[in-house]
């Protein structure tokens, strides 16, 4: 049974748009796991290949189904028809950039507390002690640090930094979207480890942000101490604009 791929994160999800392809099928699985033709089949077939697909997901086999009754259906590559294997093959090339499989994807509180007050300090242990193995024992999620992610916004970039940094065996994705970094003295504890372990370190920044100047200079730092990472500036503020592209540009590298 395929288990799920687990991402800690202090952000929000987004579904990225489609391709403009003409292919009808391949923009509807982006976002649904049936594609039926126009018109469609009788309800009762079409809830009975609904039913099927879910009793394959319930049994662990993450599946897309194409229904494809004419040409018409395929959209502008009408020479697919009746070539099932080719167009299997086609349809997985354009879904590979979105569809990653299952992803499961853990939004926690950054503040934790032992006092009854805020404390982002304690958060770090109530992350790694309580909420990824509560989310591990409960969920079918992969346990392993390679699909394992931690990323944030503001405040929770900086926790997903310094947390992943420090915790380089249970995390190799790490990403701050206009992370506040504090200072950076301490960020990087173990510059080998981050330089060989990460699939993928990511900090980002707005144009606009009051962050950016601070957030820069950690890239230069990073690329001085020679870490590598990918440094992105987005267009605009300290704002969830900025961040939902951040996240939107980051899923389509994560896990890959």
């Amino acid at each position: 049974m395929r288990r799920g791929l687990l991402a800690l994160a202090l952000v929000l999800a987004v579904t990225p748009s489609a391709f403009a392809d003409g292919d009808p099928a391949s923009d509807v699985l982006l976002v649904k796991n049936v594609f039926v033709p126009y018109p469609a089949p009788s309800a009762a077939a079409s809830n009975e290949l609904a039913a099927a697909v879910r009793s394959a997901y319930a049994r662990g086999y993450r599946v897309k189904v194409a229904v494809i009754a004419s040409e018409t259906d395929l959209g502008s590559i009408p020479s697919l028809f009746n070539r099932p294997n080719d167009y299997a093959k086609f349809l997985g090339q354009e879904l590979q950039l979105y569809y990653i499989g299952p992803l499961l994807i853990v939004m926690p509180n950054g503040y934790a507390s032992k006092t009854g007050k805020k404390d982002t300090g304690a958060f770090e242990e109530d992350l790694l002690k309580d909420i990824v193995p509560f989310v591990e024992s409960h969920y079918a999620a992969k346990s392993d640090r390679d699909n394992r992610a931690i990323a944030g916004q503001s405040m929770g970039g900086g926790q997903a930094l310094r947390i992943g940094l420090k915790n380089l065996d249970k995390f190799a994705w790490i990403a701050g979207f206009s992370p506040a970094l504090g200072n950076t003295a301490d960020i990087v504890p173990d510059i080998d480890g981050a330089s060989k372990k990460l699939k993928l370190f990511w900090v980002s920044c707005g144009d606009k942000d009051a962050m950016l100047k601070g957030n820069e200079s950690f890239h230069q730092s990073l690329d001085a101490k020679k870490v590598p990472h990918q440094w992105h500036v987005g267009s605009g503020d300290h704002s969830f604009v900025v961040w939902k592209n951040d996240l939107y540009l980051f899923a389509q590298v994560v896990f890959r």
